[in-house]
């Protein structure tokens, strides 16, 4: 689990318990062998707290199982993105009782999307500056002329 950089883990709502089955040690760095609703709460990235909790409540109240995607500091201030699997546990009368989850470490993803929209912003304003117009052909025949006007070659 920790080469995959998972997370998995219990809470306990009656106790309000958040037990770790597995944790990657150098993820968030060290926690205690569990902790509490407001501890996992507050180790989210403020801009993200909210809407994850009022996601997680509104699932969790409704009974439904839920995957959500947010940012989560670590005790040395380094910012991670995690993508949380959450399923919801029932009594026999539908209530929810417990939540399982598996968090997984989704940073370089987020890294490597954000690689790509900053490249593509430099290849834009390039195309913009440029005083020569630039032909792109696609695989469907599509021919395309900086600005980004498109028109069909006919075959």
């Amino acid at each position: 689990a920790e080469a995959a950089r998972v997370w998995a883990w219990v809470w306990d709502i009656a106790s309000d318990r958040l037990h770790w089955a597995i944790y990657p040690e150098g993820l968030l760095g060290p926690l205690p062998a569990s902790g509490t609703w407001p501890d996992f709460r507050d180790m989210l990235h403020p801009e993200d707290r909210d809407a994850t909790v009022r996601v997680c409540r509104e699932a969790t109240e409704s009974g439904q199982d839920h995957e959500l995607e947010y940012r989560a500091i670590a005790s040395s201030g380094k910012v991670f993105w995690l993508h949380d699997v959450v399923h919801v546990v029932k009594d026999e009368a539908g209530k929810p009782i417990c939540l399982r989850g598996v968090i997984v470490d989704i940073t370089a993803r987020k890294q490597s999307q954000d690689a790509v929209r900053a490249s593509e912003a430099r290849l834009a304003a390039i195309m913009d500056a440029s005083p020569t117009g630039i032909f792109r052909l696609d695989l469907e025949g599509l021919l395309g002329w900086h600005p980004y006007r498109s028109h069909s070659i006919p075959r």
